[in-house]
């Protein structure tokens, strides 16, 4: 399984077994200020801004399951997550949890070309709006929120794991940026509303509410 740097937010991913948790991340860490995600959950509104406070961007990338040509795979972005110190014995500054965005997409493989990348991730245009379900398995859109550092007493909830009648989000643009060290990447920005649910209860729901993000994922094999 493989995980790419994630420029703001992101996307975790999820194997053919349901509700895989984030492992890890590889990459080119995103350190510009143009990227963000505002989120309002359960009525509190806090602000990840990348280059503020410690916070990064990295991009995240799995493959979910299928055929050899034919796959689900996550890319996502991830912002938010706990800076720790160079030993890495305790955070320096502690955040208050950590965001993914990121889709879903069928692909011919979880290491693309450059050119499929644009294709497949470029098909997500301000027309586009499903939600990713990770019981069926669609190309569409999630959003994962997790409530602490990534140890054993922290909870994830994700929106691809539970109904999401009445919630809504919108992609506000889709454009290519040029590759770095190789790397395709493309900038997205958008806004959404939805429903979280946990991991390991999903009678526990959370509410995100007019949560806009501007996140870039990186094709990172």
């Amino acid at each position: 399984m493989k995980t790419v740097l994630i420029l703001f937010v992101s996307l975790l991913v999820i194997s053919s077994c349901k509700k895989k948790k984030p492992t890890s991340s590889s990459g080119t860490a995103k350190t510009d200020s143009n990227y963000f995600i505002r989120p309002t959950l359960d009525g509190n509104y806090i602000a990840f801004e990348v280059s503020q406070n410690n916070v990064q961007m990295e991009t995240w990338i799995d493959e979910i399951s299928g055929t050899a040509t034919n796959m689900v795979c996550n890319y996502a972005a991830l912002i938010g997550q706990t800076q720790l110190d160079p030993l890495g014995a305790s955070p320096s500054t502690v955040l208050p949890g950590s965001y993914f965005v990121g889709f879903g997409a069928i692909a011919t493989s979880d290491s693309l070309p450059n050119s499929e990348f644009h294709t497949v991730f470029g098909g997500f245009d301000t027309s586009f709006n499903a939600f990713f379900d990770e019981i069926i398995e669609n190309e569409g859109f999630y959003i994962v929120y997790s409530d602490g550092e990534f140890q054993q007493s922290t909870s994830f909830y994700g929106s691809q794991i539970g109904d999401q009648t009445g919630s809504s989000f919108s992609i506000t643009s889709n454009s290519s940026l040029p590759d770095y060290n190789g790397i395709a990447q493309r900038k997205i920005t958008g806004t959404v509303s939805c429903k979280l649910y946990n991991y390991d209860d999903e009678t526990l729901v959370k509410t995100l509410t007019n949560t806009p993000f501007s996140i870039v994922i990186q094709n990172v094999k």
